[in-house]
């Protein structure tokens, strides 16, 4: 039954009651309704709950399936890219390739493809002998120069960043043989400002920009910190549209 309808018999009882009844008794009965009535509200405001109450898990349940769903999600079954991936190993079929029983890596008799030094070492670093070093004709050996010989060499290349920095000067003659007094060298044409930035920085903001996708933002914090030189968004645009007419 509902407690609509149940709330209406009350009513309709209450009132059969207190028309038969009176002194005492009818104070009973206004007594027993009334509390009668507050457990009904009572009753309807715990279903109430209870309804919202199951809704909210019914809703809670749905969001963990989504994120759930969500977190299974990776490139091999999404369109997500796979650099989304991160640490996670994807869940892969196994490979049905048969072991060879060979090691990974190149095999015996491949031809290898090594790096090769772009140029001759700028700078050369000699290991000595740990042994040799504390002893006390180390020095003069060294200076001998026909004790120590090397026996291997090794390589590494690294990246240098840094600026290189040009001044242009215009030179007046101050003292010629001839009398002139008002000659004066001219800047190159390209050379227009006290400072300006070189068409390498042009370059390089246009690859970025163009080729690299960057943003100009990000074309300012790189070659900030990189080279510690400070690009404004108006020069780093500027430098893209010239970069792209030359």
């Amino acid at each position: 039954m509902d407690l609509k309808e149940l709330k209406k018999q009350v009513e309709q009882i209450t009132k059969e009651l207190k028309s038969k009844a009176s002194g005492d008794t009818a104070v009973l009965v206004d007594s027993l309704s009334f509390l009668f009535s507050i457990m009904l509200e009572t009753s309807t405001g715990i279903m109430v709950q209870n309804e919202r109450l199951t809704n909210t898990i019914i809703d809670l349940q749905e969001t963990i399936k989504d994120l759930r769903r969500q977190l299974n999600m990776d490139s091999h079954n999404s369109s997500k890219p796979p650099s989304s991936d991160g640490y996670k190993k994807p869940n892969k079929a196994r490979s049905l390739r048969k072991p060879t029983g060979r090691k990974p890596g190149g095999q015996k008799g491949h031809s290898g493809a090594n790096m090769e030094l772009p140029h001759k070492p700028d700078e050369v670093k000699k290991h000595h002998p740990n042994k040799c070093m504390t002893c006390p004709h180390f020095a003069s050996c060294v200076a001998n120069g026909k004790v120590f010989e090397c026996g291997e060499k090794r390589f590494i290349v690294e990246a240098v960043v840094t600026t290189k920095v040009i001044e242009h000067q215009s030179l007046k003659a101050v003292a010629c043989p001839c009398g002139e007094s008002k000659l004066k060298g001219e800047f190159p044409e390209e050379v227009k400002a006290y400072v300006q930035y070189g068409d390498t920085f042009t370059a390089m903001a246009g690859l970025l920009s163009t080729f690299g996708a960057v943003s100009t933002d990000r074309i300012q914090t790189i070659i900030d910190g990189m080279f510690n030189v400070t690009l404004s968004e108006g020069t780093i645009c500027s430098m893209v549209e010239n970069a792209d007419k030359r």
